[in-house]
């Protein structure tokens, strides 16, 4: 029992045209058209040159041993920025800013829970810049200060800060 489309073999077609240029019907006996399916059969020509697309330069790949320029948003910033917009009616809940800003609820809960740091520490944060060049106040850092003390909150981000090789001035690193 042959399938219901097939195309001719190679060796049939003796202007020497693709596979696709002579399909022929073969019909099955109790089947309407819409059951019908079809077979195509392709050959690959091996006379076929490809050719290989270069990418631009602006796509080339950097050099070994250099690394990147990350900048990150500042946290507090952020933070400060998204609570102004749901309090100036912007978006009307933390629910509607997620959703506009392609995050979760969760994660919008995260970055607001920032504003509960010291107000000293988030001044040191905000001190950082926007953006940050520096990776070592992340906001997953940030997280992690907020079930300590106003004086553990100050004492641990200046460890963080001086192991980052980044400074705030007029912060000691080590409180009395």
């Amino acid at each position: 029992m042959g399938l219901p489309y097939e195309a001719d073999p190679p060796s049939a077609r003796a202007d020497g045209g693709s596979a696709l240029s002579r399909i022929r019907p073969s019909l099955l006996p109790g089947l309407t058209k819409k059951e019908q399916t079809f077979r195509v059969v392709f050959s690959l020509d091996s006379t076929l040159k490809t050719t290989r697309k270069t990418a631009p330069a602006s796509c080339s790949k950097r050099k070994k041993g250099t690394k990147d320029q990350k900048h990150m948003r500042n946290p507090v910033m952020l933070a400060r920025e998204w609570k102004d917009a749901i309090e100036n009616g912007q978006y009307k809940s933390q629910a509607d800013l997620a959703r506009k800003k392609a995050v979760s609820r969760a994660r919008v809960a995260q970055i607001l829970n920032l504003l509960k740091l010291d107000a000293e520490v988030q001044e040191m944060v905000v001190k950082l810049g926007d953006p940050m060049p520096s990776g070592s106040v992340t906001e997953r850092k940030l997280r992690g200060l907020l079930s300590l003390s106003a004086r553990q909150q100050k004492h641990t981000l200046g460890i963080l800060l001086s192991s980052g090789a980044s400074t705030t001035p007029g912060f000691d690193a080590h409180p009395r």
